[in-house]
């Protein structure tokens, strides 16, 4: 990373690199879940485990079957879970952990009379084991996200896990929401998982930013590498998510190569993308096509896919399966991996989670992926998007009243 791009992230986001942390880049839920699952099985004193989307599956029976074994072997496990993006979690997953003595947590549930607070939503995907060990990244515990992303009912997704001082940032974003749903920091509980914090992790060696040899992009595993955890809350306007997101686009010399499943950003963004273009940058822009959950955030964004193109931006769509991976690389040599989509709910309203990774021996590893997720997506031409049918043309004028909302 240069020295510029450094002093900008950590100058407009109030937050700081470690260096010395181990780094997993694990693809889909066949690796995915059993990295999580087996750092819960290890887990000896507590669990943080927070996420928006808990549904059904093979994957979310074995969840909730690992997270109370742990809390019947007297392990510490608080689980957040969110008011909305769980709703659809049948009653006997929670019936379960809190049977074995977990502690399930509901953040912000609907309430009659304050409905702004149902506005702003934890999409935080986090796990955390005795401080030692920390998961991040867009999966969700359903069964849309289990196995290898084969075919359209597999969804494609990356998390990242770390070891380190890193970890730090990834309990502050799992404790922030449990304060929110009711927690007290005077617990004792609470403290002594602080202290074990402190205690596990020293100090590490090496230098901020060091790559350690040469580049090793097939395990997927990494040491010595240099994190930034940005916690990011609701806001009035932007919040640190999209600071964090404008400042990696300005920062851009080379290229610019982003992965959200849903993709409606604010004019800011818009024009920083079609700004860094203009002036020379490969600007990227993958989503999915067919395979959506959801389509009116696609709509929606379609309206300033004209802006981007005309700029130069290039606009790549995927085919074959639901992309729903979170990821920013800028020049070979900076990533960043979260919650965060690059919509206004991820950047105004919602509470997210992003690690950013100065290392270009992680970075090139998802510039791989990238490419190899690229040969399933179709272009998209400006001439194509103006002759778009006008129905098209009117639902988008329509969806311009909501988009803060998708």
């Amino acid at each position: 990373m240069t020295t510029e791009r450094r002093i900008l992230l950590e100058a407009s986001l109030g937050a700081s690199f470690t260096n010395g942390n181990r780094v997993a880049i694990l693809q889909n839920g066949h690796e995915i879940f059993p990295a999580m699952l087996d750092a819960i099985a290890s887990a000896k004193s507590w669990i943080y485990f927070v996420t928006f989307v808990y549904w059904t599956g093979d994957m979310a029976e074995r969840f909730a079957e690992a997270l109370a074994e742990r809390a019947r072997a007297g392990v510490d496990v608080d689980v957040v879970l969110d008011a909305v993006g769980a709703m659809r979690m049948p009653a006997k997953y929670v019936e379960k952990m809190e049977a074995a003595g977990a502690h399930v947590h509901w953040f912000r549930p609907k309430a009659r009379w304050a409905i702004w607070r149902a506005d702003h939503r934890t999409h935080r995907k986090i796990l955390v084991c005795d401080g030692t060990i920390g998961f991040t990244g867009g999966v969700g515990i359903a069964e849309p996200w289990e196995g290898d992303a084969r075919d359209p009912s597999e969804w494609r997704d990356t998390q990242v896990s770390v070891e380190g001082l890193a970890v730090r940032g990834l309990v502050a974003g799992a404790l922030g929401n449990l304060v929110d749903a009711g927690c007290r920091l005077d617990d004792q509980a609470f403290v002594r998982r602080l202290t074990s914090v402190s205690g596990q992790l020293g100090d590490a060696p090496g230098e901020l930013g060091a790559d350690a040899g040469e580049p090793d992009t097939h395990s997927g595993h990494f040491e010595d590498v240099a994190l930034l955890v940005l916690v990011s809350h609701a806001s009035i306007g932007l919040n640190p998510a999209a600071t964090l997101q404008h400042a990696l686009i300005a920062s851009a010399q080379h290229s610019v190569y982003v992965t959200t499943p849903y993709f409606v950003p604010d004019d800011e963004t818009v024009d920083l993308l079609a700004r860094a273009a203009q002036r020379g940058v490969h600007v990227v822009i993958m989503i999915p096509r067919d395979h959506v959950d959801e389509r009116l955030p696609y709509i929606a964004g379609r309206r300033r896919f004209g802006e981007l193109l005309r700029a130069g931006v290039e606009i790549r769509r995927h085919r074959t399966r639901m992309v729903h991976a979170k990821i920013i690389t800028i020049d070979g040599e900076t990533a960043a991996i979260g919650s965060a989509n690059m919509n206004q709910r991820s950047l105004q309203k919602d509470d997210e989670l992003t690690v950013v990774i100065d290392d270009t021996r992680v970075t090139k590893r998802l510039d791989q992926q990238y490419e190899r997720d690229s040969e399933g997506c179709e272009g998209t031409t400006l001439e194509a998007w103006e002759a778009r049918p006008w129905t098209h043309r009117l639902v988008e004028q329509i969806l311009r009243v909501v988009e803060q909302q998708l």
